[in-house]
Order: structure tokens, then sequence, then C-alpha cells
């Protein structure tokens, strides 16, 4: 089946559980039998085969085993790549370690990835501390039971460089937009009879 949607790929490696899966190896078709949950086994998958272009997670569709499957393997995706998790609705069933607004499910960790993606345009630090560190996660989609995440490397942010008696600071106040009125504020002039 994935062949026929990535016909241009020279090389496709799969992960499941189920041993009878090795029957649908071939060439440039790789089946690994291994525990999406393991660390180590993910580790050697991404040593043996990365990095990778595209990585479908469609696997126990348990949170945990979701979580620990990006953590791991998203280092792996090519800048430019896509890691796409399937079958999203599960973290809203507490049999698969979900849900509603449950911390512990996927749908909840890819809201913070949003969130830490957006904690440069905050001024509430005290509740989203900026991290130096720069993301390499370009944009999360939600769709109707699927996450889809775009890497882009060395992804900035904007600084307002000042100098203040010959010493320099950057300041990730974008360049004070947020004191800038809105045209949508209630004081505006689009406001008035």
């Amino acid at each position: 089946m994935w062949r026929g949607y990535f016909k241009k790929a020279t090389n496709m490696t799969f992960i499941d559980i189920d041993e009878s899966c090795l029957r649908f190896e071939e060439s440039e078709i790789n089946i690994l039998i291994g525990d999406q949950s393991d660390k180590s086994f993910l580790n050697k998958v991404i040593e043996n085969h990365g990095p990778f272009d595209v990585i479908i997670d469609d696997g126990s569709h348990l949170c945990n085993d979701q979580i620990t499957s990006f953590k791991s393997l998203w280092p792996a995706i090519k800048d430019n790549g896509i890691y796409l998790v399937e079958d999203t609705h599960t973290s809203y069933w507490p049999g698969f370690g979900g849900g509603y607004r449950n911390e512990a499910s996927f749908i909840e960790f890819s809201k913070r990835i949003v969130d830490r993606m957006h904690t440069w345009w905050t001024d509430q630090d005290e509740l989203f501390p900026y991290n130096q560190q720069p993301i390499n996660i370009n944009s999360v989609r939600f769709y109707d039971s699927i996450i889809a995440f775009t890497k882009k490397e060395n992804r900035t942010h904007p600084f307002n460089i000042t100098s203040v008696n010959g010493k320099i600071s950057k300041d990730r106040r974008a360049f004070g937009l947020r004191e800038r009125e809105s045209l949508f504020d209630k004081d505006s002039k689009f406001h008035q009879n």
C-alpha cells in the first residue's frame, strides 16, 4: 500500500511488533520487528536506517508509546521532513492512556509543542518561560485523528537588538509589537458607531 503512495521512495523502513509482517519485506522495503516504546530499539533503527524524510506512526495507539516514539524519532527526521501520527483519537480514550484533557495524552503533548513554538511571543514569562534553544518544528497540523509535524532546522526568531551605554542586549519582545494598538481593540475607531 505505502509503495503506491511513495512511488519515488528509494528505501522504506517499517516497524511492527508482529513477526508475520516480515513476509512483506522486499527489495528497498525493510521490515523491523520491535516495540515502539523501546528507546534502545528505536535508537538502533535510527542508527541503521536514518535519517528519514517521512515517519508515519500507526503503531500501538497508546499515548505513552506515541510520545516515546516521537521524542526518540523526531531528531532523525530530515530538514523539511514530516512526522505523522495516526489514530490520535485514542488520546480521548482512558484505556489508551488518554482522556479529555489528560496531560499524558498525545493530543495534550502536541498542544504543549504548539505552546513551546509560541513562547517567543508571550510576555507571560512565569507561565511560558522562554527557552533559548531554537525549536526545529516548523508546523503542527491537527486533522481528524491525525497530527502532522513538519521540521525546519535552525528556525530562529527575530531579536530587538539595543545598545544602552555601550551594553548590547537582545530582547525577544518582538520589536515592541505588544505595545501597539490592535485594529480590533474596543477603543479603536473601527468600533465607533
